[in-house]
């Protein structure tokens, strides 16, 4: 299955799978963990399920299972999470349940196993042992089983997971061997970002910026040649915002900022225009501009902190900024909707504002909108030197 939601950098999130799972086998997954085998949480990796049921004072042993456990990348909470695929004779298969996992802290995670049969979710918080390998959790299915068969008693339910592959002597074993040398180490994306301050201020996505190692903007002032280090200053990862600041002696300023940010949410059917540098390898690093109207004033499964958009949105829109018809700064590009035509997202302009009311320092924006009322030739004019191109390497 194909993901139906996509965030819109040029890297790994551009081919997402919500509703799939990752891979179709079991070797799949195992190429997996030892490919990344240095950076696994203790709780991926393949285990072992046994649950045993009380039922007045007597232990009834379960079917085993064997499941692959590993992070959900896509997942923008605060908590890491992780999903569980069940394994069968050496290939994926549907279950029952669906098993999410969520890192609460050390080594303490919460549990939610949906039975799709009941369609009842049951939760449950544990510990993993010091070696990672072992740990359980017993929850009580007495309503459960009132619904499904009438019975009255207590019952309770221990799922014991014990962890098969890796183990220490695993993480050992993989972490000793040489790597194969690759002239592709180093990942390379691109995304958009803006000028938020004349001070060197940068807006973009927090899915950019995530596990960076370096940060680069160019196109400042219109001079693609040149190329500004930046750091990043503060992130939500749940609203995917990051504000970037210039860390470079050579940077003296943007000049004035020539638009305003929206400080409320505008309504369906305003139109919009978005401009940034999608697909650079391809598209050239001329800026690019699309146009369309608000579709909705919720995102993908009704967030209410996007919009969806009808202006067309590629990898490398990510970042961009989305302006109204008056040149008014009313949201952030961050994904688009991989099996609809013309179905983008942006993230609402207050949610940015909340981010930079949270810096220690405070910023001074603009609010002398200087596009109001000039065509929309004009406003790209004035707009494209403080649109950026960020480059990045992972």
């Amino acid at each position: 299955m194909r993901s139906i939601f996509t965030l819109i950098s040029t890297f790994l999130y551009f081919g997402l799978n919500i509703f799939a799972q990752p891979f179709s086998s079991q070797d799949g997954f195992q190429k997996s963990f030892i490919d990344n085998i240095k950076n696994l949480d203790p709780i991926e990796g393949f285990w072992r399920v046994k649950p045993n049921t009380e039922v007045q004072n007597m232990t009834v042993a379960g079917q085993e299972i064997n499941l692959a456990i590993l992070r959900n990348k896509e997942y923008k909470g605060y908590a890491d999470q992780f999903k569980a695929y069940k394994i069968e004779n050496g290939f994926y298969s549907p279950g029952n349940y669906d098993i999410t996992i969520y890192h609460l802290d050390g080594n303490f995670y919460r549990i939610e196993l949906l039975n799709y049969q009941t369609n009842l979710t049951l939760r449950g918080n544990f510990s993993l042992q010091p070696t990672g390998s072992y740990f359980s959790f017993k929850i009580n299915t007495t309503e459960m089983d009132r619904r499904i068969t009438g019975l009255s008693y207590n019952t309770n339910t221990t799922w014991t997971y014990v962890k098969l592959f890796p183990l220490q002597s695993d993480i050992i074993q993989y972490s000793s061997q040489p790597t194969i040398p690759s002239t592709s180490s180093i990942e390379k994306s691109s995304g958009t970002g803006f000028a938020l301050s004349n001070n060197g201020l940068v807006v973009t996505n927090f899915h950019i910026v995530n596990n960076s190692k370096s940060l680069r903007i160019v196109g400042v002032n219109g001079n693609f040649q040149k190329k500004y280090s930046v750091k990043v200053l503060i992130t939500d990862k749940n609203s995917d915002l990051a504000l970037l600041k210039i860390d470079d002696f050579s940077f003296s300023g943007f000049g004035n900022i020539p638009y305003a940010i929206k400080s409320n949410t505008i309504d369906v059917g305003s139109e919009i225009y978005v401009l940034g540098y999608p697909l650079t390898a391809t598209m050239g690093e001329e800026i690019k501009l699309t146009t369309g109207v608000i579709s909705s004033k919720s995102g993908f499964q009704g967030d209410i902190t996007t919009y969806q958009i009808s202006a067309p949105v590629q990898p490398g829109n990510s970042g961009a900024p989305l302006f109204d018809k008056s040149g008014y700064l009313v949201g952030i590009i961050n994904a688009k909707h991989s099996e609809a035509e013309n179905a983008g997202y942006a993230i609402k302009s207050p949610y940015l504002i909340n981010l930079i009311e949270s810096l220690p320092n405070n910023v001074i924006l603009n609010s002398n909108n200087a596009l109001i009322g000039k065509p929309l030739t004009e406003q790209v004019k004035l707009l494209k030197n403080f649109i950026f191109k960020i480059e990045v390497e992972y």
